[in-house]
């Protein structure tokens, strides 16, 4: 099967958020960062919704209406007071790490200030998100920061004035206190 992109997320600046779809990478999320005006090889993506959207019945958006009420429980049930606050009020909040702390709340735009200061912005997502209820995304990150930090940094790709790089980011380990 010949691999082809599904569009996820037209980050305005930065790129176009795709999933990858068939051949040996199917299932990858990738963002393509243009360097020109134009990239070399381009393949389109059809933005015409899907014939799947029209079939849908209402039983099926029944189920997917429960299931974003569980993933919502679910990841306010493990926020504190604060984060639960900014959740409510901005869909966004913040998560300490030894490092820093990262603020979720959107795709492809998880804005990092390390414990020196120094701000990036992070992309990262779980396997298969595009198929889970947002708020489960936000559920896999935040038990990531909280279970994981190290590894969350590994594979988060981050923004510098040059462009989008592979992870690990470069990070600084906040110094013992007291």
């Amino acid at each position: 099967m010949i691999p082809s992109f599904r569009l996820i997320e037209v980050i305005e600046g930065w790129g176009t958020l795709v999933c990858v779809v068939g051949g040996d990478h199917d299932g990858a999320t990738v963002l393509l960062v243009p360097r020109g005006a134009a990239l070399p090889g381009a393949v389109p993506i059809d933005l015409r919704p899907s014939r799947r959207a029209h079939v849908d019945s209402g039983a099926t958006r029944a189920r997917r209406a429960e299931a974003r009420a569980k993933a919502v429980a679910l990841l306010e049930s493990l926020l504190d007071e604060s984060q639960l606050h900014s959740w409510r009020s901005t869909k966004r909040f913040k998560v300490r790490t030894p490092y820093g702390t990262v603020e979720l709340g959107r795709i492809g735009e998880l804005k990092f200030e390390r414990s020196d200061g120094r701000r990036f912005v992070l992309c990262v997502v779980p396997d298969f998100y595009s198929d889970l209820p947002i708020a489960d995304v936000w559920v896999n990150l935040l038990l990531m920061l909280s279970g994981s930090p190290r590894a969350f940094f590994d594979v988060a790709n981050y923004r510098t004035r040059r462009g989008w790089e592979p992870g690990p980011v470069p990070l600084v380990e906040r110094a013992p206190t007291g």
